[in-house]
């Protein structure tokens, strides 16, 4: 009986022992707990301190940015949707009018860019503009979906284009590009381009685009060299513009030249050419001296006289009217003091007439395209293309001549652009 009662007393004790350690270790867990609750509170309360001071030490304008909000919508605004609409129609019809009048600003570069795009252009369907709050107030981020097709192919190719939708300083709603945003709301586009919503949208035209091309040989064979046939057309365009510019000045030249007869006299040796242009071919040298009967001066710095019988030229600017006697009566020599280094003068000093850049100190001016302008061997619009410099390209010069053309240094060789296209 007694064993049994002390073997039972055991028993007892035990459970009470395991209770005890697990009654402690509850004890510590929950002081631990209560203890790491009280650290986290702090933390939270410092680090959302610090968040307010930053807060508030940031301008009125960034605290506007942090809270605008850049929800997207999809068709939500009617006027939004009509514009763009209308804009897509007049890109794909060449409506230079509208495109005028609705963009903020568009270069002449721009509208060429335009007007070739738009004859592989058919038309825009499909479209769809999902908008953002911009900038400004009552202005929108405007990503325009939409369904390009091209002429001659089934498959319409997907695209996405984001633009800037708001008003001018005339009150006047424009569609501003990224290249015609400031500082400013370009940096305030960016952020609302790249939320979630956003690139999705991007994803998704990417993707369909892929799929698109991979779908139709043709249109990806077309998309492939799009860049390229842009290019070209627009080379053809610059030409036709020079050779009609080249034919409307020539016609303006033989309505204006003057037509004379009367001595005249070399004021230095002098090549004698076939033509009125530098590359023509030298007939001969008259010295200084020589006396020749001049019947025609041409505003494009040349005169035309007989020479051994024939019709010839020579630079106006070496030449002097003189007298039946040989003496000189009017001075039609503009640079006097200037002796040039071109291949009409015996002479090989520098610096020239108009604008040459080799001096004797080694200076090297350039020109700068204000166009996009074709660059040929000779000065003619007839001669060979052998190069093209796009708007805002530097090009050395060598000089600028009277003829309306400039000439210049490009990859090495002399060549030549319309003066009309560089400053």
């Amino acid at each position: 009986m007694k064993d049994n009662s002390k073997s039972l007393l055991e028993k007892v004790w035990m459970i009470v022992k395991k209770n005890i350690l697990v009654s402690a270790t509850l004890i510590f867990v929950v002081v631990l707990v209560v203890v790491s609750l009280g650290i986290v509170g702090i933390s939270r309360i410092r680090e959302n301190r610090a968040k307010q001071r930053a807060y508030d030490a940031l301008s009125d304008e960034d605290k506007a940015l942090l809270a605008q909000d850049f929800t997207l919508v999809k068709d939500g605004y009617d006027f939004v949707n009509n514009k763009m609409t209308d804009y897509l129609n007049a890109l794909s019809n060449n409506d230079q009018n509208f495109i005028k009048q609705n963009l903020f600003e568009v270069s002449s570069n721009e509208l060429d860019n335009i007007e070739v795009k738009s004859k592989y252009t058919e038309y825009y369907d499909n479209i769809v503009c999902y908008t953002q709050n911009g900038y400004a107030p009552e202005s929108y981020y405007v990503y325009v979906t939409a369904d390009l097709h091209i002429v001659g192919i089934d498959t319409p190719a997907p695209s996405i284009m984001g633009l800037y939708y708001a008003k001018d300083s005339t009150g006047s709603y424009r569609i501003y590009k990224r290249d015609d945003m400031d500082v400013d709301v370009l940096e305030n586009f960016y952020i609302a381009y790249m939320k979630q919503p956003v690139q999705d949208i991007y994803n998704q035209i990417s993707l369909s685009y892929s799929e698109a091309l991979d779908s139709d040989e043709k249109l990806k064979d077309f998309m492939i060299g799009y860049d390229e046939l842009i290019k070209n057309d627009l080379v053809a365009v610059y030409a036709e513009r020079e050779r009609i510019a080249q034919e409307e000045a020539a016609a303006n030249q033989v309505e204006q030249n003057t037509n004379v007869e009367e001595n005249v006299k070399a004021t230095t040796s002098v090549n004698v050419r076939s033509s009125d242009s530098e590359t023509a071919e030298r007939l001969g040298t008259v010295s200084e001296g020589t006396v020749l009967k001049r019947v025609e001066a041409k505003l494009n710095g040349w005169s035309k006289v007989i020479y051994e019988g024939k019709e010839a030229y020579i630079k106006s600017e070496y030449l002097n009217v003189v007298d039946s006697d040989g003496n000189v009566v009017e001075d039609t020599n503009t640079n006097n003091d200037i002796q040039t280094a071109n291949n009409d003068t015996n002479t090989n000093n520098t610096t020239t007439t108009g604008n040459t850049t080799n001096t004797d100190n080694g200076e090297t001016k350039y020109v700068t395209a204000i166009d996009n302008v074709n660059i040929r061997a000779e000065a003619d619009i007839d001669s060979e293309r052998v190069g093209f410099a796009y708007n805002g390209d530097k090009l050395e010069l060598v000089e600028k001549l009277t003829n309306g053309w400039t000439k210049v240094k490009y990859n090495g060789k002399i060549c030549y652009v319309k003066t009309d296209y560089v400053q």
